[in-house]
């Protein structure tokens, strides 16, 4: 994220520290996996990690566009025997749903999630949006003594964390950027086993020249629009 390093949404590209930062990735990966694999699955493995979710857990995630939808993957890989998916788009929580999340529907997420949860509230949360009132939803959710895993980029420079709820919910709060070439290595595994498919993220694929499109398609989150490949080869 810097304004030094400009996208790579073009017919071909100059890779700093290409020594470094290139992977060589299996032939039997596919492009929409590879694509995937280079941040939204990191990004949500990271973050599934840092919520140290153990097997037979019940997880909530919040948030789920691209970044969600691998955290809910990764959950699951991890062992989690229940799934929570909240977000405000009916569409993804529907296509949430065909992998296997339980979507949090209703208008008060936090009365939904507690019922589902039977009261007690999902042992940890990934929050994958970024915004005050989703880390507040994950804060207030989570059951006693569990962990909150922030993924979703923050901009807020003034989110009024409540120290004392967290101190008398005995929580566990993590927060940062995953290193994708640290996280590759077990994703690239588990993607030739078949246990994560970040394939399924990907629900549009356009020519380059198609870019304009693209984007109006993914502005208006229609079309059941969750995450667009631009071939330059098309």
């Amino acid at each position: 994220m810097s304004p030094q390093l400009p996208g790579s949404q073009a017919q071909a590209l100059a890779v700093p520290y290409a020594d470094v930062n290139l992977v060589h990735l299996p032939e039997d990966i596919s492009d929409e996996a590879a694509a995937v694999l280079t941040d939204n699955a990191p990004t949500a493995w990271y973050g599934c990690r840092r919520a140290r979710i153990q097997p037979g857990e019940t997880v909530l995630v919040i948030g789920l566009g691209p970044v969600g939808l691998m955290a809910a993957q990764s959950a699951f890989a991890m062992g989690a025997a229940r799934v929570l998916g909240a977000d405000l788009v009916a569409e993804r929580r529907a296509f949430a749903a065909t992998l296997g999340v339980e979507p949090v529907e209703g208008e008060h997420a936090r009365t939904a999630i507690r019922d589902m949860t039977d009261g007690r509230g999902p042992d940890a949360v990934v929050e994958a949006v970024g915004s005050d009132a989703t880390i507040e939803l994950a804060l207030k959710a989570v059951r006693q003594a569990g962990r909150v895993s922030v993924i979703g980029v923050s901009q807020s420079k003034a989110f009024p964390f409540h120290m004392g709820l967290a101190q008398i919910k005995e929580l566990e709060f993590a927060i940062g950027l995953c290193s994708v070439h640290y996280e590759l290595p077990a994703l690239i595994a588990l993607t030739r086993a078949g246990r994560i498919k970040p394939e399924v993220v990907v629900s549009h694929r356009f020519a380059l020249s198609e870019g304009p499109a693209a984007y109006e398609l993914f502005a208006g989150r229609s079309d059941g629009v969750r995450k667009i490949l631009l071939d330059p080869t098309r």
